[in-house]
């Protein structure tokens, strides 16, 4: 590990990360809103809350210990799990959206009156929802990111001139 990051773990929590609160906060109301997803995404594209929902837990875990720099092997996946998980998210809106055009190709082809697609509907406007929320904490993380790695420079830089 960089003896900058050593440095800032050793003062004991003292140094504090601005957007770690708001972050933290976030990544709780995405557990939850992951897990009620899934109520409506089980039709078609379950898979993607759940993803969802393991990389949110992760994330939050990685960043849950206010005495430690989050710049570990958990951070880092959470980081780039959230990447992944918007591109999902973006896979399974367009999952969602291809069988609702489908759908519609058919009912037209075949001029049958079938029920309409509420459901499908409803899962495209939550995954809507989901893929803004995921870039939202991409955002985030990236900001935590930066923080992390300004406050390591100036530490490292510190550590210098006392040298």
């Amino acid at each position: 590990m960089n003896r900058a990051i050593d440095d800032m773990q050793h003062q004991g929590g003292l140094v504090e990360f601005p957007t770690r609160k708001p972050l933290a906060n976030l990544l709780l109301g995405g557990i939850a809103l992951f897990a009620i997803s899934f109520v409506a995404t089980w039709y078609r594209v379950w898979w993607d809350s759940i993803i969802g929902l393991v990389v949110t837990i992760l994330g939050y875990y990685s960043i849950r210990n206010e005495n430690l720099v989050p710049m570990g092997l958990s951070f880092d996946m959470a980081y780039f799990g959230s990447i992944l998980s918007f591109l999902l998210h973006g896979v399974a809106f367009g999952i969602i959206a291809g069988e609702l055009s489908v759908k519609h190709v058919l009912t037209i082809v075949k001029l049958d009156n079938p029920p309409p697609p509420g459901l499908l509907i409803f899962v495209l406007v939550v995954e809507l929802i989901l893929l803004g929320y995921s870039g939202v904490v991409m955002s985030w993380y990236y900001k935590f990111r930066a923080e992390i790695k300004h406050t390591e420079a100036k530490a490292d830089q510190d550590y210098r001139e006392l040298i």
